[in-house]
């Protein structure tokens, strides 16, 4: 598993984590990536295995005070995933537009490059440019929705358009 790669240290530089901030962000990060990585396995040339459906759903909660680095823990954790032959990630965040607004910018802000959509209502207008960057490119992306149900609804059917189950790593 990848836990120092590109995109991580891009990414710990644009939060501008130090000290213990930025050694307890890649544990935490390394953990959680750990627990999806073998919930999907690995083929024999060691590459995952994006194909098998995890046995069980990962679960998890990102707890914490106003202003605790609960964003910026996720921010790392996506940038070490896509360090790890992952291309795409979702994030769900809060029903209130406001919230998903702030919480696109501040992955904008700490994963810098990167091909971010947020108008989970307009995703059907999105189909073709991102299959023709996903397939001419190397490149990830990264959705920010709510997480109700018209909005996720929105996503899955956006995710099958592209072809989202057969996206693999270079």
């Amino acid at each position: 598993m990848q836990t120092n790669g590109t995109r991580f240290a891009e990414t710990l530089k644009a939060l501008n984590l130090q000290g213990t901030e930025r050694a307890d962000t890649q544990r935490n990060a390394a953990d959680i990536v750990t627990a999806v990585i073998s919930a999907f396995g690995t083929r024999s040339d060691g590459s995952l295995d994006m194909r098998r459906i995890p046995a069980a759903p990962i679960t998890g909660l990102v707890d914490g005070r106003i202003q605790s680095g609960k964003t910026r823990a996720m921010i790392a954790t996506t940038a070490m995933v896509f360090d790890n032959q992952f291309r795409i990630s979702v994030v769900m965040t809060s029903n209130i537009n406001d919230l998903v607004a702030q919480t696109h910018m501040d992955f904008s802000t700490g994963l810098p490059g990167l091909k971010i959509l947020t108008k989970d209502d307009s995703l059907d207008r999105e189909v073709d440019d991102v299959k023709l960057y996903l397939g001419k490119t190397d490149g990830c992306l990264l959705i920010v929705c709510s997480k109700g149900n018209k909005s996720l609804s929105n996503v899955a059917r956006f995710l099958t358009a592209i072809g989202g189950a057969d996206l693999h790593r270079r």
